[in-house]
């Protein structure tokens, strides 16, 4: 059992495979160093690593993939059965080159001998594995780990290894841990540095506060990061690139929208194809949904939730005449802008959103909206148009109004006409209170297409207030 030194945790069920049988299958004077990065002098970028395996003759960079076949290869790319991947060997040669050299500097020069390689590591038997024999030499499935690594014909050819030699494998690792650091989450964007990850909750995609590297008047950005699960179903991963391309037309159709955070990039990570980041305005982390949860204790003074209230009645009013249906809305996409800002608030998250023109984007209606605020149409997996947004926002508009939730979950949407015939009187205002209920019909069709009427009961009421 090879010595092994976990820097970091593995990221996900194929490494935790892949160390293991690095560990338990290699012999007891190999050392085994996992997850981690190196920041080099004179480098932009650190150098991420699965694992490095210092063996006898040589030290190996081991990148370990949990990947299904068929695969076919060739110079640059790799071809799945999901997608067409660039050939992960020719970045990981680039990082080997970089190791070698730092190893070099740490021990004080390495013998011509002791040999650098990339390695990518399939810790699941992949049937189909067709790659050029300069790529195959390369890649290990779990039956040829012991086989490769320790090299019985090279040992008969030249004996044990100058790696073997204990005082020099320990310099080698203490040359490399000191310095390394323990992997996160792995985020390399192009032109773009993290600054911090956000807590998002159960969503379907992960979130990032950073800035441009050299657009500094950009100031932060929000960075989403969505993955496609290379092991995943074909329809799934098709449903998320959907999401993601959803999330990027709305926001670039509203570009000019001064409720709507502004769209600023869609790139792909540097290392791995199946990772891609919408970068867009950052407003702040406060949400709507914060600001009421605050109010419900503290309270809130009514005449700035009706100045909201106004603004939020005109910025889903613009989104529609865009010909966008969010069809997500609820307080915790609407953060909420400084004092001194052109708009109270400015709208986010588009995931569900709908461009109307693209017809060939499939919905994937199971999972849309947010419970307490989702139209009836869309769990029930019925036709729907832009009333959903229409039924989210009188929701919300009552939440406002009276710091009270109107719909608490899923049971509550199957009694909507209840709750609200008994709830309604927590609006004090007669035409708004008539307003509201239209928006808030249980059929779609009886629903009101417009948002006229609630926009003049409440500039009405506001004016009176103000």
């Amino acid at each position: 059992m090879a010595t092994y030194i976990p820097i970091g945790a593995p990221a996900n069920d194929a490494e935790t495979e892949g160390m293991r049988l690095l560990r338990d299958l290699l012999p007891e004077h190999y050392v085994v160093i996992g997850n981690f990065d190196l920041r080099l002098k004179g480098r932009r970028n650190s150098l991420e690593f699965d694992a490095v395996v210092i063996g006898e003759h040589g030290i190996y960079a081991v990148e370990i993939k949990g990947w299904s076949g068929p695969i076919e290869g060739a110079a640059g790319r790799w071809k799945t059965p999901w997608t067409t991947l660039d050939n992960p060997l020719t970045h990981l040669e680039r990082k080997t080159k970089a190791l070698r050299q730092f190893i070099s500097e740490g021990v004080g020069g390495l013998q011509a001998s002791i040999f650098c390689s990339p390695v990518v590591l399939f810790p699941r038997p992949v049937e189909g594995l067709t790659l050029p024999e300069a790529q195959r030499r390369h890649v290990v499935q779990p039956d040829e780990i012991y086989g490769y690594f320790v090299d019985l014909d090279l040992l008969r050819e030249q004996g044990p290894g100058p790696l073997s030699d204990v005082q020099l494998r320990q310099a080698v690792v203490d040359a490399i841990v000191p310095r390394a650091n323990a992997l996160k989450d792995r985020v390399t964007i192009e032109a773009y540095e993290i600054e911090e990850e956000l807590e998002v909750g159960h969503r379907h995609w992960r979130e990032y506060v950073g800035h441009h590297r050299y657009v500094k008047s950009r100031g932060k950005v929000r960075i989403k990061a969505y993955t496609m699960d290379l092991l995943g179903e074909a329809e799934r991963q098709q449903a998320e690139l959907a999401r993601a391309v959803r999330d990027t037309e709305a926001l670039s159709v509203l570009d000019d929208n001064p409720y709507v955070a502004r769209s600023y990039d869609m790139v792909r990570d540097q290392d791995d194809e199946l990772i891609f980041y919408m970068i867009s305005e950052y407003v702040g982390s406060r949400t709507l949904g914060a600001y009421l949860e605050r109010a419900r204790e503290h309270g809130w003074k009514l005449d700035r939730r009706l100045k909201i209230a106004c603004a939020l009645v005109e910025a889903v009013q613009s989104i529609h005449q865009a010909g966008i249906i969010h069809r997500n809305l609820h307080p915790g996409v609407i953060y909420m802008t400084r004092a001194h800002a052109r708009v109270p608030f400015k709208v986010a998250d588009f995931d569900f959103a709908r461009i109307q023109q693209l017809e060939s984007i499939s919905d994937e209606l199971n999972s849309i909206g947010t419970e307490g605020y989702r139209a009836p149409e869309l769990w029930m997996g019925e036709p729907y148009d832009h009333r959903v947004d229409i039924f989210s926002l009188g929701a919300i508009l009552f939440e406002l109004l009276t710091l009270e939730r109107l719909f608490e979950g899923m049971g509550d949407l199957l009694q909507i006409d209840e709750i609200w015939a008994r709830r309604r009187e927590a609006i004090v205002w007669p035409e708004l209170v008539e307003a509201i209920g239209q928006m808030l019909r249980t059929s779609a069709e009886q629903r009101v297409d417009s948002l006229d009427a609630v926009a003049d009961a409440l500039d009405a009421i506001a004016a009176l207030a103000g």
